[in-house]
């Protein structure tokens, strides 16, 4: 039976980017700028897959992918990346989805395209071929079958954490509770944050998540991020960075703070590890271009 640190299930999807890094005005009618950042490469739900791998996570990825070539590069790179592929579901058929991200310092904008497919989730059967450590949803997806898999993985001692990705699901979705409730760790931004509870401050939000979800982390972006699990929340400083490109920067944090999680580190810690990972992200075009490594994430933990 193989061994997985991380499985990741198919609730997000792996974009193809485009990126326009530090971005200082955006082209009128008729107008042609020129930018010297730029990066090309996959996306979305790779970006934390990647990540984890980079800090020596034994990584498989469930996705579906086409006979395009949009398709071929991405899988191309998810091997470059030591992903393994087992669980890609390769069609004879065009799928892909492509993002065109258009960044300055602080925040960026999409313009977004995704071929119509159904992606059915795996059945929970396939824990049965696996031997697995921790189970990742990279996106909240409302779908009875993703939170039968979470409970039957966490049945089966196997912990399961979860990013938001931008999900319209509103305060009151009952699935979204169900899902909340199935998950051990659950990640979100500042804005996903109060879109979901509802709340006008994120000390409120993160208190409401906390009431269905074990651990709740949400990011505040140049603020760092706050933990809540037992007793009062734990703040972490963002990493004093000069930023070139925010693209991915919750992706990679998710990553740090997964890894950490897995290595059962304290909860100051898993939080330092996601900062250094989402603002060491930010320092160059892209979202996989400037992830670190698990040697030079320990190098910095060490430097406090």
């Amino acid at each position: 039976m193989k061994t997985l640190d991380v499985l990741q299930l198919n609730t997000g999807r792996v974009f193809f980017d485009l990126v326009f890094a530090d971005v200082d005005r955006i082209p009128g009618p008729g107008e042609e700028f020129y930018y010297e950042k730029f990066a090309v490469g996959p996306g979305g739900s790779f970006n934390t897959a990647a990540g984890l791998a980079r800090l020596g996570k034994n990584v498989a990825l469930v996705e579906d992918l086409g006979n395009d070539p949009i398709s071929d590069f991405i899988l191309r790179r998810i091997k470059q990346e030591g992903i393994a592929t087992d669980l890609i579901r390769m069609h004879e058929q065009e799928i892909f989805a492509v993002t065109v991200s258009v960044a300055d310092h602080k925040d960026r904008r999409f313009f977004s395209h995704m071929t119509k497919h159904d992606r059915p989730v795996p059945s929970p059967d396939i824990l049965d071929r696996y031997r697995i450590k921790h189970l990742h949803l990279p996106g909240i997806r409302l779908d009875r079958a993703v939170i039968e898999f979470a409970r039957e993985a966490r049945a089966r001692g196997i912990t399961v954490s979860l990013e938001s990705q931008y999900a319209a699901a509103k305060p009151d979705n009952p699935d979204l509770t169900l899902l909340l409730r199935s998950v051990d760790l659950f990640l979100c931004n500042r804005d996903e944050a109060l879109a979901l509870t509802g709340k006008k401050d994120p000390d409120s939000a993160l208190a409401a998540l906390r009431s269905l979800c074990p651990l709740c982390v949400v990011k505040l972006g140049s603020e760092g991020a706050v933990a809540l699990a037992d007793g009062d929340p734990v703040r972490s400083p963002a990493l004093d960075v000069e930023v070139v490109d925010p693209t991915g920067a919750g992706d990679a944090f998710a990553a740090g703070f997964v890894a950490g999680y897995m290595e059962s580190r304290p909860l100051d810690q898993c939080l330092r590890m996601g900062n250094i990972c989402g603002g060491l992200c930010t320092t160059a075009p892209g979202a996989v271009t400037a992830l670190p490594t698990r040697e030079k994430l320990e190098q910095m933990l060490g430097r406090g």
